[in-house]
């Protein structure tokens, strides 16, 4: 039972936070849900990315990683005035799925390559 709930909150939370952005208005102002979410997504996308980047040397998941913490950070502090509400929403969404991807990739070369990063 444990595993089966550990397996939805897996599939459930990515979905959401990237739906998130669209919904969340009447939560939070747009700028502190955006600088948040940026807070949270940095160091955690940055930590795994430079671990996976470091030991497989994939460029795909570097670029992949950088162009999604990019048009995630640029989209927090200027998408509202740059792209609107409904723009700004639909970019973050978009660099939030770019960032996913990242992390994809690098899943994928870890499990081909049976990783054990803990060493």
């Amino acid at each position: 039972m444990l595993s089966s709930i550990c397996m939805l909150h897996c599939l459930a939370l990515p979905f959401i936070l990237t739906l998130l952005p669209i919904t969340q208005g009447a939560f939070l102002d747009e700028q502190l849900f955006h600088v948040l979410m940026l807070v949270l997504i940095l160091p955690v996308s940055l930590i795994a990315l430079t671990i996976g980047c470091s030991k497989h040397k994939d460029r795909l998941t570097m670029i992949l990683g950088g162009i999604g913490l990019t048009i995630l950070a640029l989209t927090a502090f200027f998408g509202h005035d740059w792209l609107g509400i409904t723009g700004e929403r639909i970019v973050t969404s978009f660099g939030g799925l770019i960032l996913a991807g990242a992390h994809i990739q690098n899943y994928r070369i870890c499990r081909d390559n049976d990783c054990q990063h803990e060493h």
